[in-house]
């Protein structure tokens, strides 16, 4: 089930975020095997034989958001784009980039969002995932992890509360997808004192050592990654570096932090070395050339666009039943966030938030008599990273209903969103009486385009109004007789 249009209340955006602040501190960093792939091995031990291409690597990407049975939980689109952002980011160096090869899919199922092992993990990867792209899904308790790789699903699962922009596990996640293990492998689960040398072999694996001497046989096999013990999440000193550790040859060292596949915090994390860099990307063309990705720049948004809100003008007084909401098409965007409050522009407070796949949006039902703040964020496939327009203002009536002149019933106008060009808009209305309607075209200057006086019978009446060769923008029609006026609305786009 796919949803383009969300409302979420500012109540529960806000308690959402202190919520998966606390839920973070519950959660294990990561639930990935800490068994090395036989694909890595059979690299890592002939590098030569696997020939990669230059430049960036487009990846598709297909996201799940998971929620409860009752279809409440589910991670915001706001909070997805920025957490797709920061994996971009995070990936840069590498030239791979992911892009969304479909549609957000909202899976409502309580059993997925929450599960403690990794069993329903499992069933919601190898009954959801699509093909032809990497699948990652956002739930709420990932068994117990911020995430994990599942190679049995051949997914990733994601921890809303370790999504934030700051975090990194999404770009850790993916790391295993396309390879990558632990930079302490072989320690994942093992109680040690970090006070005493660690032991020379681990489980029948080898303890990387400090001078590398063994790094290709050792740990995450990689020699540019130094040696790390450390199983557990841990912060990095100003050098982004660990608390001392000793080596099986009695070496003294600190674990680098800086590496995202270890489990240094967040604040730590800030890199792939370079054989992960190379393995990962001859991961993408060897193991996972089903993934059909792109080598070619597609259009991105420009960051430097200016965004023009059109409607409704600013300060402008709306009827809160019904009011639309438009602005001009962003160039290479294919959707846009809309999101609104009447508590202050500083938006820490949401009211409304809309998805549309359009440039305008009717809202229906607001708060009569207040101020509204609101602000549109155009995303794409390949552009997600935020930003916004400039804030809107409008103001809704007290007064909810649509003001009638005394003798016209039903007065209505289609389409009151029209395109540049088109010829007419139509007026559909009904008479008490025999009587005259003057009917004039207005700008927001309060320049007249066009007046004209029509006969209406008793009963219902129609006729169109020109608006041919009317630049775009904001207009509207003016309906007086002899016993009042009213207004109507109308954009050009």
């Amino acid at each position: 089930m796919k949803k383009t249009v969300l409302l979420i209340s500012f109540f529960l955006a806000f308690g959402s975020a202190i919520l998966t602040a606390q839920e973070k501190e519950s959660l294990h960093p990561c639930g990935t095997s800490d068994e090395i792939s036989p694909w890595l091995i059979e690299y890592q031990n002939n590098t030569a034989a696997y020939k990669t291409l230059a430049g960036i690597i487009y990846v598709p990407l297909t996201v799940h958001l998971v929620g409860q049975d009752n279809e409440t939980g589910y991670f915001s689109v706001q909070r997805t784009l920025d957490a797709l952002c920061t994996l971009n980011n995070d990936f840069e160096p590498s030239e791979i980039q992911f892009f969304l090869a479909n549609e957000f899919n909202y899976i409502p199922n309580s059993e997925w969002y929450d599960h403690e092992d990794y069993g329903p993990g499992y069933d919601m990867m190898n009954s959801s995932n699509f093909d032809n792209s990497l699948n990652a899904y956002i739930v709420a308790n990932p068994a117990g992890n911020c995430g994990y790789y599942a190679p049995g699903g051949d997914a990733v699962a994601l921890g809303r509360s370790c999504m934030g922009p700051n975090d990194h596990t999404w770009a850790h996640e993916m790391g295993h997808y396309l390879s990558l293990p632990h930079t302490f492998s072989g320690w994942e689960g093992y109680d040690h004192d970090y006070n005493e040398p660690a032991p020379t072999t681990l489980r029948g694996r080898q303890v990387e050592k400090v001078d590398r001497s063994n790094c290709r046989n050792a740990g995450d096999r990689f020699c540019d990654t130094p040696a790390d013990y450390l199983n557990f999440r841990w912060s990095c000193d100003e050098n982004g570096e660990s608390r001392l550790l000793i080596d099986p040859n009695n070496t003294e060292f600190r674990a680098d932090g800086t590496l995202f596949m270890s489990y240094s915090n967040d604040a730590c994390a800030s890199r792939f070395s370079d054989e992960q860099i190379a393995a990962m990307r001859a991961n993408l063309q060897s193991d996972r050339d089903d993934l059909p990705f792109l080598l070619e720049d597609p259009g991105f948004i420009d960051p430097n666009t200016t965004i023009v809100l059109s409607t409704p003008a600013e300060n402008e007084l709306v009827n809160p039943e019904e009011v639309t909401l438009s602005w001009e098409p962003v160039e290479n965007a294919t959707s846009y966030i809309v999101e609104g409050t009447i508590f202050n522009n500083t938006f820490s407070l949401i009211d409304f938030v809309r998805v549309v796949n359009t440039n305008s949006v009717v809202l229906e039902n607001l708060k009569p008599g207040r101020t509204y703040y609101w602000r549109i964020r155009p995303y794409s496939a390949y552009s997600y990273c935020k930003f916004f327009s400039a804030t809107g203002t409008f103001k809704t009536d007290v007064n909810t209903s649509l003001k009638q002149i005394p003798g016209i019933n039903s007065l209505e106008i289609f389409p009151t969103l029209a395109s540049a060009g088109q010829p007419t808009v139509q007026v559909k209305l009904i008479s008490d009486a025999r009587q005259k309607l003057i009917t004039q075209l207005v700008d927001v200057s309060g320049k007249i385009h066009s007046t004209e006086v029509i006969a209406l019978n008793s009963g219902e009446s129609k006729f169109e109004i020109s608006i041919e060769n009317l630049p775009a923008g904001l207009y509207f029609l003016r309906f007086q007789n002899e016993n009042g006026v009213t207004n109507r609305r109308i954009v050009i786009q």
